[in-house]
């Protein structure tokens, strides 16, 4: 009977320590979710040189949404573009930093802020696949950054024109401005082609 006893009491705690244990599993992977970020560059000069790069935090429960924004350096090449390349005229480069400098920010920016070295981080860009994701992999190549293996890339000018060729809505523009006026019911993206408003 008391051998009994002990394994009744023995698989109790076995029992609670099981619990205890989906307990902490599950709230590991609550603070661990993937992180969802809207990524958006500004660039002059062919081949493109980034002159301004921006991410948000698109599923942040915080308020003010959190967000990085930083200028960069293009070459001197780059910054001499005319016609459509060119830089716009508006733009003050006179704070702008290294791309290297900028990058090394960001990544300990996004480590600090979402733990972005230890959670799936899911990277969005309109036209991401042809346009943002190869400029900043180019970038990244020509400082030896490598981008990380738990960083994946999505872009949302694939998902809208998959989820709104069957829609009635759809007017059969996939621009970015044209895409923020239908979500908002007609309002206009202001400043337009500032990153982080983009972003």
């Amino acid at each position: 009977e008391k051998r009994l006893v002990t394994a009744e009491s023995a698989l109790q705690r076995a029992e609670q320590r099981r619990q205890q244990f989906e307990r902490v599993e599950r709230d590991i992977a609550l603070q661990l979710r993937p992180v969802a970020l809207a990524l958006d560059i500004e660039t002059c000069g062919y081949p493109p040189s980034i002159w301004q790069l921006a991410v948000v935090v698109a599923n942040s429960n915080y308020t003010p949404t959190p967000s990085f924004e930083a200028l960069v350096r293009p070459p001197a090449s780059a910054l001499r573009a005319k016609g459509k390349f060119a830089l716009p005229k508006h733009v003050d480069l006179s704070t702008a930093r290294p791309f290297a400098e900028v990058w090394h920010e960001l990544e300990a920016w996004l480590d600090q802020n979402v733990q972005a070295d230890l959670r799936r981080v899911v990277w969005a860009a309109h036209n991401g696949r042809t346009f943002d994701f190869p400029i900043i992999e180019k970038h990244l190549k020509a400082i030896d950054f490598k981008w990380r293996s738990n960083w994946h890339q999505h872009d949302t000018l694939e998902q809208a024109s998959s989820l709104l060729s069957r829609s009635r809505a759809y007017g059969g523009r996939l621009k970015l401005g044209d895409l923020y006026k239908l979500a908002t019911g007609g309002s206009e993206l202001v400043n337009a082609h500032d990153a982080l408003e983009d972003a």
